[in-house]
């Protein structure tokens, strides 16, 4: 193998990297997509056709000066840059339906994704060339040579070089058709190529030259970087919720629920290594019982009266998918208690017979249990996916007891700026509708103010009607499950707090945090 991987060998092998790197990847998109095709690259796809061309270009300085560490290292760090590229841009459309994607595609596979396979390809061969440098022969002597020494350069890699340094024109002189000179960078979305001089600069513009360095909103995150929700006790806020009804959007509200009773919960919810604290409340009608989801999750059933709890199981929070803090809880079933995470993660704990128990799944799911207890997935922490609301976290969840439904409410933010309430199908646990939460006709709405200024923390459904907690505004929404509307709102009396919500028979209990410690008020339902 030393004796094949000689200086020449090497040479030959070089320029034909240089050649499929910048005359099919480069050429192919520059000649084929470009003038055949009238496809015109975006700044994305500029940006990954320039680092393959600095690759190239140290491909054929390794020809010409031989194999330089500073080269070598140079190929290294462009190919990082290039795989960032290249991510940066197949994540834009790599979660979006089958076959469905920008541009054209080859074999199956569109032009990004293809960069990222060549910016691998170029990591890994540069790695694999390495193992066969070795310190005795000339390839390696070039390396550790101060000196700089011209190497002559043969017929077929010139070859190569005059066919590249082609391409390189070509593809700059698209680039700037296409994209626009400086200070115009190019656009997301092009116009199909031209010639015609009038056609070329009507879609030249700076808007993505600077909106991420000067529009004042940089971040590595993009629109991933939304703040993670109030959760009382875990995550609180410094923002400074407005609890006073009579500055809420809605102009008409019904007469404020009048309040029962008030319990301060008879155990400490706690979670996993014994932290955490109440996050929500469930009540369930098969078996009478109440359940309740810590922040560390926690899962707790207690009897009807919330004096005594019968079980409990502590989930196995850091194995398996992210659920950093639990916000709300629901029953699936009889005896089935589930709680979500604010990023919609949910997982869950259900009551079983003896001959249904599995030792070694419900060891791993959880760390401590009560007895004949099981993860209601098998063990997964399902993650229950969006669209309009793929950019905002949760707080609420709530299962409808007459359907295989279960619903969350958005918490809005400047990148998805609506409440979106996001219906799911349990029986295969996929996303079912996205509305947009609106009010109805009976509702008035101030002047220049948004029903997306409530701030919902739990929710509840009873009789087809989706009870919504706000914890602005200390409101009660009713939302009409069949319009997706919001029927009517009531103010509520000061329940501290407020992140839980479940109803029985005619009562609301709404679980708060009220001077650091987890309390139920017990408050007339409206329905």
């Amino acid at each position: 193998m030393n004796n094949f991987f000689n200086e020449k060998n090497f040479n030959n092998f070089m320029a034909a990297a240089v050649g499929l790197i910048l005359i099919i990847p480069v050429g192919v998109a520059n000649v084929f997509l470009g003038y055949m095709h009238g496809e015109s690259p975006c700044t994305l796809c500029g940006h990954e056709r320039f680092i393959m061309v600095l690759i190239g270009a140290l491909g054929i300085f390794m020809l010409r000066y031989g194999p330089k560490i500073k080269y070598i290292a140079g190929v290294f760090i462009i190919s990082f840059f290039g795989l960032y590229a290249a991510m940066r841009h197949t994540a834009n459309h790599s979660w979006r339906d089958i076959g469905m994607g920008f541009g054209d595609s080859f074999f199956g596979v569109h032009t990004y994704t293809w960069a990222l396979f060549i910016f691998w390809v170029v990591i890994l061969a540069m790695a694999f060339l390495m193992l066969f440098i070795k310190k005795d022969n000339a390839l390696g002597k070039d390396i550790l040579e101060k000196a700089t020494v011209i190497k002559p350069l043969n017929l077929y890699t010139k070859s190569i070089i005059a066919v590249s340094f082609v391409i390189l024109v070509s593809n700059a002189l698209q680039m700037i058709i296409s994209n626009g000179p400086p200070p115009f960078h190019g656009t997301g979305d092009p116009a199909r190529f031209t010639l015609e001089p009038k056609r070329m600069v009507q879609k030249w513009d700076m808007h993505h030259a600077y909106e991420n360095f000067f529009g004042g909103t940089m971040s590595i995150l993009g629109k991933n970087s939304v703040k993670v929700p109030h959760v009382a006790g875990a995550n609180e806020l410094d923002t400074n919720f407005d609890t006073l009804f009579e500055n809420a959007p809605i102009a008409n509200p019904q007469p404020m629920l009048a309040l029962k009773s008030k319990k301060e919960l008879p155990f400490k919810a706690t979670g996993i290594f014994g932290e955490g604290n109440a996050a929500g409340i469930a009540y369930d009608e098969l078996s009478g019982e109440f359940g309740i989801a810590t922040t560390s999750a926690g899962l707790y059933f207690l009897d009807a009266s919330l004096e005594q709890v019968t079980d409990s199981v502590i989930v196995d929070k850091p194995n398996g998918s992210d659920i950093k803090y639990t916000v709300d809880a629901t029953f699936l079933g009889k005896g089935n208690l589930i709680a979500t995470a604010y990023n919609k993660i949910i997982y869950g704990a259900k009551k079983v017979g003896a001959d249904e128990m599995d030792d070694f799944v419900q060891w791993s799911a959880f760390r401590e249990n009560s007895g004949d207890i099981m993860p209601s997935f098998g063990g997964d922490k399902p993650y229950m996916t969006s669209m309009r609301a793929r950019n905002a976290f949760v707080l609420s969840m709530a299962k409808d007891p007459s359907s295989s439904y279960l619903y969350m409410l958005s918490i809005p933010n400047k990148y998805a700026p609506n409440i979106i309430l996001i219906k799911y199908d349990m029986k295969d646990k996929m996303l079912s509708e996205e509305s947009i939460l609106t009010p109805s006709d009976e509702i008035v709405i101030k002047d220049e103010r948004k029903l997306s200024e409530y701030y919902i923390t739990s929710a509840e459904i009873k009789d087809g009607k989706l009870l919504a907690l706000s914890k602005s505004f200390n409101t009660l929404l009713v939302i009409d499950l069949a319009s997706k509307m919001v029927e009517s709102a009531y103010p509520l009396p000061d329940v501290g707090d407020a992140h839980g919500l479940a109803v029985k028979d005619n009562s609301l209990f709404i679980l708060s945090r009220d001077v650091g410690k987890d309390v139920v008020f017990e408050v007339e339902s409206p329905l």
